[in-house]
């Protein structure tokens, strides 16, 4: 038994830092901070350090190193996931698809509290890194906050875990070893009892989201370009459902005056402005059209600050009662916002009848209308991810009809 017993401490001393880099880096990396914190390791170890049984310093040395190597690494996941089209970012972007957007939003407002104290906080910290990549924030500022998170992590566990050693010889000594680790043992059930029962209770809270407390059922709706989405959602909204459009949220976040569109100019210059003051989308898209990394830009301007309005409208759609509800959305799967809603809608149209509608409609351009269809996600790769498809190959009452049945098919829950 002593030779076991020296053999389990030989292989602590030697591989546990190693161990405890390696649970750091994967919290943040890979989210399993989600099944094994890593915080819980380094309590374990700088308990055992208390004990002599390995090295403070080099506890901490290996555990700072991989919280580093782990949340830099989650931090360039979210960002290959923010700005890559879901065909190329496979699996990644399926993984961070039910990040909610209000995360977005309070690192875009405080990034230097949000990444430090999150990186502090229990499963807080596992998706704090891929969601920075996601936001706007540099790599260089995030790496700023996230060293003074990873510093006061550090401290605090490391402090907890070298105290609880102390504390256990001098309960030991006093009451005897065997009732000391009964009273551990007890308060460590007891605790682990409640966190399990308040982390199912804001896991409810949070897969419910805004108002769906009530049984109201969130649509999201989308479709490619010229498909025929507003028709659907002006069918819908004569039907009684409260329609919310991302496109209206994205000129309501730029409106002459607002942070957005000062923003907005800061970053692309005052000829995206036409004389009235107001932003000139046309020649913005031009801009972000050909340049991934304006695009991204743009995107990380505005996106939070949609999402902001669109949970304030959630809300208050909940708080009214209101049994269903639907957010026209065009970039739906692009932005990797699927997992937000109880039901997608996908309305399609074949190409030509898209190119068609956008020259003879809108008066684009007949080669600018070929680029804005092929940029965009194929339809028929949105039809397995959607829930309802609403084809739109004949008249305008056709699609009335079809937007009509699919609503009623909703409601009855089939």
């Amino acid at each position: 038994m002593d030779s076991l017993a020296s053999e389990i401490t030989d292989a602590l001393v030697r591989f546990g830092p190693a161990l405890l880099a390696v649970m750091a880096f994967l919290e943040t990396a890979f989210l399993t901070g989600f099944f094994v914190p890593a915080g819980v390791a380094l309590l374990i170890a700088s308990f055992l350090a208390s004990e002599g049984t390995m090295a403070l310093p080099v506890v901490v040395t290996w555990a700072v190193a991989g919280a580093f190597a782990g949340d830099s690494t989650g931090f360039w996941i979210g960002r290959r996931v923010g700005e890559a089209p879901m065909e190329e970012a496979g699996w990644f972007r399926r993984l961070v698809a039910t990040i909610d957007p209000r995360r977005l939003a309070v690192l875009r407002r405080t990034p230097a509290y949000s990444v430090s104290l999150a990186r502090v906080i229990a499963f807080v910290r596992t998706l704090m890194p891929i969601s920075a990549g996601r936001s706007d924030l540099t790599y260089l500022r995030f790496l700023g906050y996230d060293a003074v998170g990873i510093v006061l992590w550090a401290i605090s566990y490391v402090t907890v875990g070298y105290l609880a050693g102390e504390s256990w010889r001098l309960v030991s000594r006093l009451v005897g070893g065997f009732w000391a680790a009964l009273f551990v043992v007890v308060v460590v059930i007891g605790t682990l009892g409640s966190y399990r029962a308040r982390r199912r209770a804001h896991r409810a809270a949070e897969a419910a989201g805004p108002g769906r407390g009530t049984s109201m059922i969130s649509i999201g709706l989308t479709g490619n370009v010229a498909s025929g989405k507003s028709t659907v959602a002006r069918t819908w909204a004569e039907a009684g459902v409260p329609v919310l459009s991302a496109d209206a949220l994205a000129r309501q976040v730029v409106e002459p005056g607002s942070d957005g569109l000062a923003e907005v100019v800061a970053r692309f210059g005052v000829e995206v402005l036409l004389p009235d003051g107001t932003l000139d989308r046309d020649e913005l898209r031009r801009r972000v059209f050909t340049d991934e990394e304006a695009r991204r830009e743009l995107e990380g301007i505005l996106h939070p600050r949609i999402a902001e309005l669109r949970w304030s409208w959630l809300s208050r759609q909940g708080a009214a009662g209101a049994p269903v509800v639907a957010y026209e959305i065009p970039l739906l799967f692009e932005t990797g916002q699927q997992g937000e809603f109880d039901v997608i809608v996908l309305v399609h149209a074949p190409a030509e009848a898209r190119k068609r509608r956008l020259v003879e409609d809108r008066g684009i351009d007949e080669q600018e209308a070929e680029r804005m269809i092929e940029a965009q996600m194929p339809s028929y790769e949105k039809r397995a991810l959607s829930h309802f498809v609403i084809e739109n190959e004949g008249t305008v009452t056709e699609l009335e009809a079809a937007a009509r049945e699919t609503l009623d098919r909703i409601r009855a829950g089939t």
